[in-house]
Order: C-alpha cells, then sequence, then structure tokens
C-alpha cells in the first residue's frame, strides 16, 4: 500500500543539539583537535571594557575556519548555513532557539583586527602543528601561485590621470607638485626643494653619462604597472603569462615542510614581484632551520643562493633560464674560457682577455667583453662569436656559490627531492585553489587578500592535524600489539 506523508510542525520539540550532530561529523573532530580559546588574548585589545557585549571573537574565528574548510566563497552564504546547518550551530555554541551572527560581523571583524592578528592565528595553527610533530624540519619547498584580484582590466587607468605618483620619477614628482602648489621666491623651503630637483637631475645626468660609456642606451619604456593602474583595487598588479591573458592580480609566496604538507610561512605580495626577492623573508619566518631547500627556476638568482649558503641550508632550485650560458652548436664551448681571479679577466683559447664591461644591476651579474680588435685578425672568430659581434660572457660576484649550488642540484639527493616538489608545493596550491576558494581574491586591497590567504593556509594546516588522530590511534594499536608478548608475530608489524 502506498504510504502519504502529513507533515504537522509540533510546538515544542524535546531533543538535544548535541544528540543530533554524529560523533564521527567533522566539526566534532575540530573541536576535539583545536580549542579556539587562544584567539581572545589576540583581539582583547580591540574591544572596550566596557558597553554592549559583542561577538564572541572566538565564534567569529570558527565561522571564518568553517567557510574555508567548506569552500564557501560568500560571507552572507556562510551566515546563512551557520543559522540552517545544525552542526554549525552545535559547533559555534548556537542552540536551536538563538540567532547566529549577522554576516555584516565577519566584514567588522577584518576591518577591527587587520593582517597582524590573523598572522598571529596562522603562526598558533603552526605551533599546533609543530608540537604535534607534523613538520620534520629537513626538507623546505618554496613557491608562489597567483591570485585574480577582484578587479577588472578595464579599470586600469594612467596614473597620473588618477593621481597616482608614477613610480621611479621623483625628480618629475617634486617639479609637479611645486607647479601644482608654488611658493615664493627666496624661502627656504622652495630653495630646498630646487636643490633636490637639482641633485636628482644632475644624478640622472651621471647615470645617463655613465650609461653611454658602457654602450648601453638607457631605456626610456616603463612597465604597465609603472604607468597604469586600477582604481578598483590600486595594489593589485597586471601579470601576462604565454598562453594566458593579462590580468590583475596577487601572488601569494609560501613554503611547505616536506613531511605533512605543512605550510610553514607565507606573505603577499602584487603579482608584478620576483618570487625570488620574497625567499629570504620566508626563511626567516621558518618554525625550524631545514637541511635543504627545494624551489623552481625563478628562484634561480645568485643572489638567492648567496643567501641560503650563509643560512648554512642546501638549495635545491635550478638556475633561471635567462642566466644560463647555453652555447650554440658549433661554437666554442664557455668551458674553453678560463678565468683569472688576479685580474678580473677571462681569457679566450687564444689567449686574449675578456675585461669587465657592463653591470646588470637587475640581476647583479657583470658582462665580460673582449676589445673588438683582438677579435677582428682571430682565425676561430666565427666559432666564437659573429662577425658583427663579439663573445660575452656573464659572471655572478657570487660565482662560487652558484657552482655550489648546481652542484648540489646535480646529485642523486637533490634529483630525488626535486621530484618531490611535484606532489608537495605544488599540491598544495592545487588543494587551495579547487577546495578553499584561492583562485580569485574575495576582497581588494593588499591587507584584505592576505587575510584570506592566511585563513586559508590555516584551515590547510588545521587540516593536518586533523589527520593526526586516526594515525595516533594506528600507532597506539600497534603499541599494544607490540607490547602482547603471546603474539608471535608482533615483531613484524610496523610501528
Amino acid at each position: 500500500m502506498m504510504g502519504q506523508k502529513d507533515f504537522t510542525p509540533k510546538l515544542f520539540h524535546a531533543l538535544s543539539l548535541s544528540k543530533l550532530v554524529p560523533e564521527g561529523h567533522l566539526v566534532r573532530q575540530l573541536e576535539r583537535v583545536l580549542d579556539f580559546g587562544f584567539v581572545r588574548k589576540f583581539c582583547s585589545p580591540f574591544y572596550s571594557h566596557t558597553g554592549q557585549p559583542s561577538v564572541d571573537p572566538v565564534v567569529i574565528f570558527k565561522m571564518l575556519v568553517l567557510g574555508y574548510l567548506y569552500g564557501i566563497t560568500s560571507e552572507r552564504r556562510l551566515a546563512e548555513e551557520c543559522s540552517l546547518h545544525l552542526a554549525f550551530r552545535w559547533y559555534l555554541g548556537y542552540d536551536l532557539d538563538e540567532d547566529t551572527p549577522n554576516h555584516s560581523v565577519l566584514s567588522k571583524a577584518r576591518r577591527r583586527y587587520g593582517p597582524e592578528v590573523f598572522e598571529r592565528f596562522f603562526r598558533e595553527v603552526l605551533d599546533r602543528c609543530l608540537q604535534a610533530g607534523l613538520i620534520g624540519g629537513e626538507r623546505l619547498f618554496a613557491d608562489s601561485t597567483l591570485v585574480d584580484a577582484n578587479a577588472s582590466m578595464q579599470s586600469l587607468v594612467d596614473r597620473e590621470r588618477a593621481g597616482f605618483r608614477v613610480v621611479g620619477e621623483p625628480g618629475k614628482f617634486v617639479e609637479t607638485l611645486f607647479q601644482n602648489d608654488p611658493v615664493e621666491d627666496g624661502s627656504a623651503v622652495y630653495e630646498r626643494a630646487d636643490s633636490v630637483a637639482q641633485e636628482v637631475s644632475e644624478r640622472k645626468r651621471r647615470w645617463k653619462e655613465k650609461k653611454s660609456k658602457r654602450g648601453r642606451k638607457p631605456s626610456q619604456e616603463r612597465g604597465m604597472n609603472q604607468r597604469q593602474v586600477s582604481t578598483t583595487d590600486p595594489d593589485a598588479a597586471v601579470v601576462a603569462r604565454p598562453g594566458m591573458k593579462a590580468r590583475l592580480a596577487y601572488k601569494n609566496h609560501f613554503t611547505v615542510d616536506g613531511a605533512n604538507r605543512v605550510i610553514t610561512a607565507v606573505t603577499v605580495t602584487g603579482a608584478d614581484v620576483e618570487d625570488s626577492a620574497q625567499l629570504a623573508r620566508l626563511l626567516e619566518q621558518q618554525p625550524r632551520k631545514p637541511s635543504f631547500v627545494c624551489a623552481d627556476s625563478h628562484y634561480g638568482a645568485a643572489r638567492v643562493y648567496e643567501d641560503i649558503r650563509r643560512r648554512g641550508i642546501t638549495p635545491v632550485i635550478p638556475r633561471r633560464s635567462s642566466h644560463t650560458q647555453k652555447t650554440k652548436p658549433g661554437r666554442i664551448p664557455l668551458s674553453d674560457f678560463t678565468y683569472d681571479s688576479q685580474e678580473d679577466v677571462y681569457r679566450c683559447p687564444q689567449g686574449k682577455p675578456l675585461k669587465r664591461a657592463a653591470y646588470d644591476s637587475r640581476w647583479d651579474r657583470y658582462h665580460y667583453r673582449p676589445k673588438r680588435s683582438d677579435c677582428l685578425d682571430c682565425p676561430v672568430r666565427l666559432a666564437c662569436a659573429t662577425e658583427k659581434s663579439v663573445r660575452t660572457i656573464v659572471r655572478s660576484p657570487y660565482q662560487d656559490s652558484v657552482e655550489w649550488a648546481l652542484e648540489s642540484l646535480s646529485r642523486s639527493k637533490g634529483r630525488e627531492i626535486m621530484k618531490q616538489r611535484q606532489t608537495t608545493a605544488e599540491w598544495v596550491v592545487a588543494e587551495a585553489k579547487n577546495f578553499h576558494g584561492l583562485r580569485r581574491a574575495q576582497h581588494r586591497g593588499l591587507p584584505r587578500v592576505s587575510i584570506q590567504i592566511l585563513l586559508t593556509a590555516a584551515v590547510q594546516n588545521i587540516k593536518r592535524l586533523l589527520g593526526r588522530p586516526l594515525q595516533d590511534l594506528l600507532e597506539r594499536i600497534a603499541d599494544l600489539i607490540r607490547q602482547s608478548s603471546h603474539i608471535s608475530f608482533a615483531a613484524s608489524i610496523p610501528s
């Protein structure tokens, strides 16, 4: 017989919210593993001792963790889920007849606390991972990923028209400033400003003269991020990659421990910042000094190798492709040129010197070239250079560190660590973007985007903590089996 469900709402219910949440639910594991009471210490300076009580900071952080853990990127939807989801209500400490916090509480908390509080929260979770033995400390993997900004390319305008100072032109900025706001001649302020402008102009003249003597014409072209800025999100930067349209984005720089994929450090910049420029800052934030640090070739700059060597860490980082001097087929290889450290010159196979001729300030390296007259009658000129050019050799001031790093990379240990990077750092990036909403920034401005990335990293580390109780249970079972002397095969069970 077909049944028919009749629903008549009851006025009163005799039930317990705790009994409605299964014992194996994720929020119960989260409640057992991590006590959020420490956030009150971080947040107490932002509240007054008088007035109406606010929403508990513990509740705010629990709501944020639930949103990032379940990939709920909309805070309005998160507030609705916390009101409708029984497990969420139980975890936040709100009974069925209580009103859960409004979504505006989260945005007000972000403005009130700032990135510093959320960075302390990330550090506290990291300390819990360290205490749980989840950080091995031997292998560290560095990487970065782009996060699309919450702004369109159509919001780009010229910096001057938008009222932003053009980067890299202090003389022009001073000149424009005093044209818009003139002062009387002879005043001390005007004389000081005039001297500053003259000094800047003189420095520019000397720099151009120095560049022209080295045979290089200074470039007058500025990059897009120096010429244009987004009115929607001025902190975002334009980035373009091969096979990818130009877009506004931020860059998340981070390091991951190789033992259990725990994120050990995070820093956020515009998308136009070089990866290698942030590695030193990331290494300073490590809870443990690693034995090896591994990264891709974007970190393969000479200054990075030198810094890692001074820290007593072994690098597993390939040389940047634009810095490698690959000899063309049929040409004399670089190994045939000898370097004289006493005279600071290279000598070609014919004994002619290649002296230091130019300095590349961006990558901190010197260019060595021979005299053109020395190459005119050279019998092997076409095997060395071309009819119109001479051979150029690039050398870094930290060449010893470069050779030492490349030797470490060629060893079997280095190749093994480099292979592990694909399943560690890149795996963490895929997890953050596919499951925790890090493909696009939820907010605008570097401080708010930093909060989003810090919370994402903290949630990823919390997931590592949630996996620890199961491992502890397995270890306890193995200990009991080993202690049972009547079990003959106890010794064969791994710990």
